[in-house]
This record gives structure tokens, sequence and C-alpha cells, in this order.
């Protein structure tokens, strides 16, 4: 059994979400991501995640975790998918937005939408979030 999880998603359009920040200058944290100084947050394709975790790899078998839910139609994308990407980035780049962990919480919430789940979701990830 592995703990270390491979990236399950890869992001295939741009994606844009506007953060509730202001900063002195645009920062751009990684290749792939530009959050202006007005708190836009643009993500390019090719931006790697691992959706919602902890999630453990059993040799490639199967993995066993957090689910990200079905999508929307049941062919889209999960429920998480957007959601646990903006929070992915957050929390990686956390030092340079000043955004608190209740904030990243908040953001995730707010992206999860409609999704049955959100409520349980959003006070695991406020709770046992990074």
């Amino acid at each position: 059994m592995s703990n270390i999880t491979p990236y399950k998603y890869r992001l295939v359009k741009a994606y844009h979400y506007k953060l509730p920040v202001n900063l002195p200058t645009d920062i751009y944290p990684h290749p792939l991501i530009l959050i202006e100084k007005d708190g836009w947050l643009t993500v390019q394709p090719g931006f790697l995640w691992d959706g919602c975790s902890p999630k453990w790899n059993f040799f490639d078998l199967f993995i066993i975790g957090t689910p990200d839910g079905i999508g929307w139609d049941g062919q889209s994308d999960p429920h998480t998918y957007h959601a646990s990407m903006v929070h992915d980035i957050l929390c990686r780049y956390k030092g340079t937005m000043g955004l608190c962990k209740k904030d990243r919480a908040d953001i995730f919430f707010d992206l999860l939408g409609n999704f049955r789940s959100r409520y349980l979701y959003y006070w695991l990830v406020r709770l046992l979030g990074p």
C-alpha cells in the first residue's frame, strides 16, 4: 500500500475564478497559475492535482479515500473538481495571498455549488484541512 497518491486530475481548459483578495502585484506561483492583483485566479491547461484528500493508492489497482462525487449528469467532471483544484492551489501557495484556513474553506464551499454533501465536505476541510 502506498500513501503517496499520483495526481488524479489534469486541467484540460483554462479556468478562472475571482478570489476575495487584493494583492500589491500579480503573482505567478507556478508556471500554469496566475493570480492577478485584483484577485482573478487563472489556471492554465495541464495543471495537475489529486482531487479531495486524503486518498491512498493500493498498488495502482484502486484508490481508497475521500470521494470526489460523480459529475452533475453522471458524465461530466465530479462535483468537487474545480473546488478541490482551487483549494489545492490556495493551500500550496497560502503564504502568498494572506488567506486564512477559514477563507480557503469558504472558497472551497462556494465552489462546491449545489453538491449535496457540501456542508460535510466544508466542515471536514475546515477542521482537518491544511
